[in-house]
């Protein structure tokens, strides 16, 4: 088998896959029916990954997830429209599309229907701040210590390949050119892109080598925008097939941090940051003249209690005009999609 499936993408898109509710649980009982997959929990037997491996050799984990940045409005499917002009899907305009991050999941069942050599991870919850990733780092370090190489598919665009995440490097210029070079055709242009922000793959860089976040065509994700390219995903369904992925350079060492990466939250690889100089900065003029992506990232990969240290950090030099106090930044912190701020929540603050 080689061609793209492009019924089964339409029936994944139809899904509302917001985190926890009926549409993830519909996906994996219908479209992961049949496959040869392991469960990965936490201790508490929450769920946080679907694994399948189609060669328990390879050294390579590909990486998708299931749930979409949108709330559950009790309805199960919802229509996906094509623009026929143009080859792109988009949605009725009132729902999200779900291509981030169904696209990813289309393009590793096609892999597993192709016997590409790997594994292939579907996290829970990475939209709820890596809540699937995050757990499977934490509780499953020896299964993440089986791969030198982690890819996942959960870009916008067509053209990147993601060297650097929120909290800096997360593969080498070697590993991104040479897939680069692996990807790139007549048709569509790859190249190493150091912009990207989040995905699941930021949080396993302590323990691979080299993690990325590939583009899979969708656009405006997070938004009753969202479109996903067809022409791209098929392109990049065929191209996925030829690729020699154990060959693959290895030349980041898991854990580096790169000295050039000022601009990524001062070197720091810790996931929580200090009551003073939240992030690396030695004030909060500091952070006022960060990037907005590169915040937002921040942001949503931090807990409540780092949330609060900046909040207050900043509160700090307003010259007492801004009345809160810790534990009130604290609780606001953590009131995550009810928390509105610049135009978005605090669970759609993220850039792939």
């Amino acid at each position: 088998m080689s061609n793209f499936n492009k019924e089964r993408l339409y029936r994944i898109l139809s899904l509302n896959r917001a985190h926890g509710f009926d549409g993830v649980e519909h996906l994996i009982r219908h479209e992961l029916h049949g496959y040869d997959f392991t469960e990965l929990y936490s201790p508490e037997s929450a769920d946080l990954a679907i694994s399948c491996s189609t060669d328990i050799n390879s050294r390579t984990l590909f990486v998708a997830h299931l749930d979409t940045a949108e709330q559950w409005d009790g309805q199960l499917t919802r229509p996906v429209l094509l623009d026929d002009n143009t080859n792109t899907l988009m949605s009725d305009g009132e729902h999200v599309l779900g291509a981030d991050d169904g696209a990813g999941i289309a393009i590793l069942l096609h892999m597993i229907d192709n016997g590409v050599p790997g594994t292939f991870l579907f996290t829970h919850g990475e939209e709820k701040g890596g809540i699937g990733a995050k757990g499977v780092a934490k509780h499953h370090a020896d299964f993440l210590c089986g791969f030198d190489r982690a890819i996942a598919f959960d870009r916008r665009g067509t053209g990147s390949v993601i060297t650097h995440q929120a909290m800096g490097r997360c593969c080498s210029d070697d590993f991104a050119e040479a897939l680069s070079t692996a990807l790139d055709d007549a048709s569509y242009s790859m190249f190493p892109d150091s912009t990207g922000v989040y995905t699941d793959t930021a949080e396993f860089t302590d323990v691979i080598g080299e993690c990325t976040n590939i583009s899979v065509g969708y656009q405006s994700e997070h938004s009753t925008k969202e479109t996903l390219d067809m022409d791209f995903i098929e392109h990049l369904s065929a191209k996925v097939l030829t690729v020699e992925w154990e060959s693959l350079p290895t030349a980041r060492t898991p854990g580096e941090i790169d000295p050039e990466d000022d601009y990524f939250w001062g070197h720091t690889k810790s996931r929580t940051f200090s009551r003073r100089g939240a992030g690396g900065f030695e004030c909060a003029e500091d952070i006022l003249s960060t990037d907005f992506d590169a915040l937002a990232a921040w942001v949503k990969k931090a807990d409540p209690v780092t949330v609060a240290d900046l909040l207050m950090d900043l509160a700090e030099t307003s010259e007492g005009n801004y009345d809160m106090g810790y534990q009130d930044a604290i609780d606001y912190a953590s009131q995550g999609e009810e928390s509105n701020y610049m135009g978005g929540t605090a669970d759609t603050w993220r850039d792939h």
